[in-house]
């Protein structure tokens, strides 16, 4: 599974799902990725490479320690995206 804030494997999946998801992990391409897709690397690292300036407010909203008094729930970018901006 893949998500904003990260990767999980099952841990009686095979060797190549760990191999891909240590692949997908690769700074270069999270960028690739969130470039492709518009959205929200699941690394940290990757964060520069997004431009959209919506996208760049949930990662900022993300870092705030303010973000929940309970923690952070992570939500995928594009539920965050239409409970912030509405006419998505």
């Amino acid at each position: 599974m893949g998500a904003v804030t990260g990767f999980a494997v099952n841990p009686e999946a095979p060797d190549a799902a760990v191999d891909f998801v240590n692949f997908m992990a690769e700074k270069s391409n999270q960028e690739k990725y969130a470039t492709a897709f518009s959205t929200i690397p699941a690394s940290d690292e990757a964060y520069d490479a997004v431009t959209d300036e919506n996208l760049k407010a949930i990662i900022e909203a993300m870092k705030s320690p303010m973000a929940c008094s309970c923690g952070w729930i992570p939500l995928s970018a594009e539920i965050l995206a239409t409970l912030l901006i509405p006419e998505w």
